[in-house]
This record gives C-alpha cells, structure tokens and sequence, in this order.
C-alpha cells in the first residue's frame, strides 16, 4: 500500500461519507468511523448516555468471562484525575507513585504529594505525608508517614500512623493516635485513643476517652468511659461516667456520680458513685463507696472508707455488718481574736458534720468526742498564758427516726482538763433548728482586755446502728 502525506488530498474537493486515508492515483481510500474505532481500539468499548445523567463511558472488553480495566502510569508516575499544572485547578506535582481522584480544590497544594499516597476523592482534602490515605470528605490533611482519614471534615492526621475515621474538627497529632469520630476530639499522645464524643482530649501516652462531653485523660495508660467533663489525671486511673468527676492519682477508680473527687497522693483509691465524695491527698487506699458529701482523709489506712451515706468524714477504719458502721471525722474552728461568746466546730469552712436523714431510716449514733481549745496568744491582762489550753472528752448519742433528729438525753463529760485561766469553759451539743446539722460548740470564758487568737480542734469517733 502506497504512502501518503496530507498534501495529496489537497486537491479532494468533495468527499464520501467516511475519513479519506488514502488515494491510489486513481480512487480515494476511505474507512468508516466505526472502522476505524474498532481498528485503533480494540480492548475497548467507547459509549454516550443521557439516561438519568449524561455519561461518556470506556469499557473493557475481551475475550475473558471477567476482565480488569487498568490504567498504568509509567515507572514511577502517579495516577491522576488532572494534570498538575501548579494551579488550584490541576494541583502541585503528585508523589512517587500516587493515586489523586480528587476531582476539586480550592488550592494547588490540596493533592497527594506523599509518595504512595492515595487521594480518593471529596473536596480540599491533602495527603501529604508517604504512604498517607485521605478516603474523602473535605479539607482533611493527613501529613504523618502513614496516616490515615477516612472522611468527615477538617479533620488532621499529622503524626506516624496517626488515624482519624471521620467527624469534624479531630485532631490526631501523636504517633499511632486514634480519633474515630465525633467533633473537636484530640489524641495527643503516643497510641492515644477518642472513640468518638464531643471535645474529648487523650493527652498521655497509651491514654483513651470512649466518648461524652469535655472529658480527658491525662495520665498515661488512663480512661474515661463517659459522662460530662471527667477528668483521669492518674497514672492508670479510670473515670466511668458521671458529671465532674476527677481521678487525679495513679490507680485511682471513680465509676460515676456528681463531682466526686480523687486528691493527688491518694494512690490505689476508690469511690463507686454518689455526690461530691472525696479522697483526699495522702489517703491512699481509701475508698467510698456512694452517698453525698463523704470524705476519707490522710489518716485513713488501707482498709479505710465510707460506706456510702451522706456528710462523713472517715479517719480510721470503716466496717459494716449486719446493721453496724464506723466512721471518725475531724471539726476544727479558730477565732483570731475571740473575747467573748462560743465557737461552734466545722467539717470544712463553715460546713458542720450533718447527720443523715431517710423517711425510711431509723438508727442512732453512739459518739465519743475528743475536744481541746488552744490560745496561741495571751491576753492584755495577763490571765491567759499564750499556749494555755482545755482539753475534754464526752459521750453523746444522736437519734434518727426517719427526717426527725434529736441529742438523746444529756451528753456525758467523761474527763476534763486543763489550765485553770480556760477552766471555766463550757462544751454544748445540739441539733441545729430545722436542719440536721449537729453543732458541738465550745464556750470559752470572757476575755477582760484584749483578744485572743483562739484555735478550737476535736475528733468524732462514731457508731452507727440502723434498725433499718
């Protein structure tokens, strides 16, 4: 078959129905369209629709049951949705054998830049980090070496192996961190987990939040299961639940309640649940169990603990058996320059021990109380020494039928003693009016010139048995 260049055609003024290839000096050579597409492509099938939405379409063809369709870049290009052209539109050079499907971005370094990163689609997303995954979504970045996004949107995968699944706003800026979800959740730390919630941080290393409110873990290797704004700041401590919960010393537990609190140097410490229930610094070991207001302090041993009622506050040992429960508390008080009248003993601040109450409840108290009042200064006349002190002890019971409490019968002053400049001072219990907060005040006697700073300080030492 002869050769042609284009110039031979020149001379063609009219043409029949198909493409002229050719003429042989004496006719045209022409091939039909069809022809020519069956000659040129012959792996393929080229189809138009407009059913539905308008498609242009190649599909593989072959003489296999099942054939793959591939298109392969060379050595190491990458494969492309546009042609990078520097530009918003086709977007910066791609790495080392990468894969962009992403088909919009409003800027040209929103492709995939790392080497063996894949861009799979959605809408300003970047993998910049080799071997990254962005799955889709919109403005997404994962820029670790192997980090991964699978969707959801301004999400950041910035570490090695870093991971989020989706949501908004998630960080995952730690190596192997984790967000699966939710909304503004960080992962900060080494193999850090959020599994999803709602301003969630897993901040130490190892550290995971499942999901809730405002929660953190901070300490290494510590969880928080739920709830709303709980903290785990121990090393290994655990926060189930609840609302406003802190466990701040190593192996500390707190499964869920209101505001229950675990100090720092409590260690190993413990409260189930309830309301505003501490452990205090240096506790370790203690452990309350449920109730309102109740606190174990330094003193407490490993057994320590509050079994679960409402205002106590354990310093020694708890047991509860058969309708039997011991707790001890501190009260204390100080007036700096007391001359005259009473000064009454607090829990904390100005918080008096409260006994509790129950409609269902019936049980009494047997007290052992030990008092002492102290003057650090002396008075203008010289009748109070600085350092003069009065000491007592006294046994009480505190009835409890149902909301109804009452001092049964009179306290017993079982010893007194003490400088005689504060002998003449007085000690009173009772049941506050309308409330059942139990005052125990100390009266001490008038000052004739001056003031004094007078510090007040006793323990509680209590058994309770409930009928109910």
């Amino acid at each position: 078959m002869a050769v042609f260049k284009f110039s031979d055609f020149s001379s063609v003024s009219s043409f029949p129905t198909g493409f002229l290839v050719g003429y042989d000096g004496v006719n045209n050579v022409r091939i039909s369209y069809s022809n020519l597409k069956s000659a040129l492509i012959v792996n393929w099938d080229e189809a138009y629709t407009a059913t539905t939405q308008d498609t242009a379409s190649w599909s593989a063809k072959g003489v296999g049951t099942n054939v793959n369709a591939a298109l392969v870049a060379k050595n190491g290009g990458a494969t492309v949705a546009h042609i990078p052209d520097g530009t918003s539109a086709g977007g910066n050079a791609r790495g080392f054998v990468a894969t962009d499907w992403q088909k919009d971005r409003a800027s040209n370094i929103q492709v995939a830049s790392g080497d063996y990163s894949v861009l799979s689609g959605g809408r300003d997303n970047r993998a910049s980090g080799n071997y990254s995954v962005v799955g889709g979504g919109t403005v997404n970045v994962a820029s670790g070496l192997y980090s991964s996004i699978l969707g959801g949107v301004f999400n950041s995968a910035d570490s090695n192996a870093a991971t989020v699944g989706g949501g908004q706003d998630n960080y995952a800026w730690a190596n192997h961190a984790t967000v699966a979800g939710g909304q503004q959740n960080g992962a900060y730390a080494i193999s850090a987990v959020v599994a999803g919630g709602y301003q969630n941080v897993a901040a130490s290393n190892y550290a995971s939040v499942c999901g809730g409110d405002g929660n953190a873990a901070g300490g290494d290797r510590s969880h928080v299961g739920g709830g709303l704004d709980n903290v785990a700041n121990g090393s290994r401590s655990i926060v189930g639940g609840g609302d406003g919960n802190a466990a701040r010393s190593p192996l500390s537990f707190i499964g869920g309640g209101n505001g229950n609190s675990i100090e720092t140097g409590a260690d190993a410490s413990s409260i189930s649940g309830g309301q505003f229930n501490v452990v205090q610094s240096g506790a370790s070991f203690g452990h309350v169990t449920g109730g309102q207001n109740n606190a174990v302090y330094a003193e407490a041993g490993r057994a320590g603990g509050i079994f679960g009622k409402a205002n106590n506050y354990n310093q020694d040992s708890f047991g509860y058996s058969n309708g039997f429960q011991t707790s001890s508390i501190r009260i204390k008080n100080r007036n700096a320059t007391y001359s005259t009248g009473s000064i009454d003993l607090y829990t904390t601040g100005s918080v008096y021990p409260v006994v509790p109450t129950n409609a269902a409840y019936v049980g009494i108290w047997n007290v052992h109380a030990k008092l002492a009042i102290q003057s650090k200064t002396g008075d203008g006349a010289a009748v109070i020494s600085p350092g003069d002190a009065m000491c007592w002890q006294l046994e009480f019971a505190v009835k409890i039928v149902g909301t109804t409490v009452s001092i049964l019968g009179s306290p017993l002053i079982v010893s007194s003693f003490g400088d005689s400049s504060l002998s003449s001072s007085t000690v009173s219990v009772s049941i506050g009016a309308g409330t059942s907060n139990l005052i125990i005040s100390v009266t001490p006697p008038t000052v004739g010139v001056g003031t004094i700073d007078l510090i007040a300080f006793g323990s509680l030492e209590f058994l309770e048995i409930a009928a109910t």
